[in-house]
């Protein structure tokens, strides 16, 4: 029978439980994460001594709050410790921006993407990693990753745009063209599936288990979300409704690539119609 999870996993999936609570409450002692997380004191201790040493975490001494005992150590989220890379390769420009692990944006840059040109994409998005990485960020600073927002199906496991016609891109293992190149581990999406997340997380949809984010742009996309999970479906192609046909004479009829419904709904149709 095989095991449902290895230490090693149960180790990753409380560390990090740990460092959210930190990052959302931002100061806290150990004892408040123990009762939050309903997980033994000594654990605590041990998973916020790695975090600090990997410098996601530091200590900010005791509360003063009156207390029975010895007074609580407290602990906050580094935001500025890391800094992130996020890339959005939908719309009519290729944009890039630089933020700590916060969410306070330090840099940006944009370019106008090539219809349909895979490889001046390529060297577009290039362009904007190099920029991004030579702005000057704090002292000490260093790059924890890459992220990257494609449109089209993208197949997030194995790091491949599998079809983004809008870019000219057709199986296209994005993620180690990335990695190969800039050294830093790179993480790849859906466009709306990203945004998705973002709503679940910090926006519209948070603390919803079950929703639907519709992304209007260049294409028509959606993000879903079942039980508080992002539903990808089996070919990774769930929230394609740009191709579904709005009536039976358009089965079977494409818009260069583009969805039918994508020709007279999404922003680029509604510019075309008017």
């Amino acid at each position: 029978m095989k095991p449902t999870a290895t230490s090693s996993v149960l180790r990753s999936i409380n560390r990090s439980a740990v460092l959210e609570i930190i990052r959302q409450q931002q100061v806290i002692s150990y004892s408040q994460i123990a009762h939050h997380l309903k997980v033994s004191f000594p654990t605590v201790m041990r998973i916020v001594d790695e975090l600090i040493q990997l410098n996601f975490v530091r200590p900010v001494g005791f509360s003063q709050e009156p207390s029975v005992g010895r007074p609580r150590s407290l602990i906050e989220f580094n935001g500025s410790g890391y800094c992130v890379i996020g890339l959005d390769l939908g719309g009519l420009e290729l944009f890039g921006a630089v933020t700590d692990l916060s969410g306070n944006i330090q840099a940006e840059a944009r370019s106008p993407s090539a219809k349909g040109d895979a490889q001046m994409n390529i060297t577009t998005m290039f362009n904007i990693i190099d920029q991004l990485i030579s702005i000057p960020r704090p002292k000490d600073q260093k790059i924890l990753g890459i992220g990257i927002g494609a449109p089209g199906v993208t197949n997030s496991k194995q790091g491949v745009v599998t079809w983004a016609p809008n870019l000219g891109w057709s199986d296209l293992p994005l993620r180690q063209i990335v990695q190969d190149k800039f050294n830093i581990p790179t993480f790849i999406e859906n466009d709306v599936n990203i945004a998705t997340l973002a709503e679940l997380s910090f926006g519209a949809g948070k603390g919803k288990q079950n929703f639907v984010c519709l992304y209007l742009r260049e294409g028509l996309g959606a993000g879903i979300v079942i039980a508080g999970m992002l539903f990808r479906g089996h070919n990774n192609a769930a929230g394609e409704v740009g191709y579904i046909p709005p009536g039976l004479q358009y089965l079977g009829i494409t818009d260069k690539g583009f969805g039918i419904l994508e020709k007279f709904a999404s922003s680029r149709g509604i510019v075309n119609r008017g």
